[in-house]
């Protein structure tokens, strides 16, 4: 058999660019699933310069505590009541009490009352609380009186005076028709003396400048219109007290 150089020839040709172009398309393939492999390496690498960073957990709120120790108080009345408590922790709160009633706008650590009085005196507490607990210190407060500081203390009463009248209504007694109503107190700082007719309904009225201990009048000539109740109230800054006496016949 005779071979045909030029079909060998075309036959060899189309073999050798089959193979080169096959092994081009492999080479091309294997480029590609390299470039894809990096690119979804770069892909993963920029998604995870992207992701968020963890949450922060929330601070810590500690506990609420008290130091030192609370001390019953004394006070002068007039004088300033201070308390205070010193309390630590997370944003702690504050309320303070008088007798276990609240006291409206006493909200932070410490509580004052610029001018004492009597009726300040009781158990305070202040309560300091937070998220997580709540605690509570008391303290004794008693508001006491210096001496000088009692309503005043009479030491001599005003006394009755009876009228006598003789002959065309002369007056007898007192002597001369004068009246002397007189007490004594002491802690006292003012009087004021009154007058009631003794007229059925009458009510008690001041008497004009009649501001001291004594009261002086002389009695009317054949009049009764100052027959009638006399009182004085004797007063100072911490109360008042009254004596009081009947000018009659």
């Amino acid at each position: 058999m005779r071979i045909n150089i030029k079909q060998f020839l075309l036959v060899f040709t189309v073999s050798l660019c089959a193979l080169f172009f096959q092994n081009c398309a492999d080479s091309m393939n294997t480029e590609e699933y390299t470039n894809q492999s990096s690119s979804s390496g770069n892909d993963s690498s920029a998604n995870g310069s992207n992701t968020l960073p963890l949450a922060t957990p929330p601070p810590t709120v500690e506990a609420v505590t008290i130091s030192g120790t609370t001390v019953n108080q004394t006070i002068p009345l007039d004088s300033p009541v201070d308390l205070s408590v010193n309390a630590s922790g997370t944003n702690v709160s504050y309320q303070w009490y008088k007798d276990d009633v609240a006291i409206p706008g006493a909200t932070s650590a410490s509580f004052r009352i610029a001018k004492s009085a009597i009726s300040d005196s009781g158990l305070y507490k202040v309560t300091s609380s937070n998220s997580v607990n709540s605690v509570t210190a008391t303290v004794a407060v008693s508001i006491v009186r210096q001496p000088y500081q009692y309503p005043p203390v009479l030491t001599l009463a005003a006394k009755d005076v009876k009228v006598l009248r003789g002959y065309r209504n002369i007056i007898l007694t007192p002597t001369n028709g004068d009246v002397s109503l007189v007490v004594s107190a002491s802690n006292a700082t003012s009087y004021q003396w009154y007058f009631k007719s003794l007229a059925a309904g009458a009510t008690f009225t001041p008497i004009n400048g009649a501001q001291a201990s004594s009261y002086n009048f002389k009695l009317l000539y054949a009049s009764t219109a100052q027959y009638g109740d006399y009182k004085v109230v004797i007063s100072n800054a911490y109360g008042s007290i009254e004596s009081s006496a009947r000018v009659a016949n």
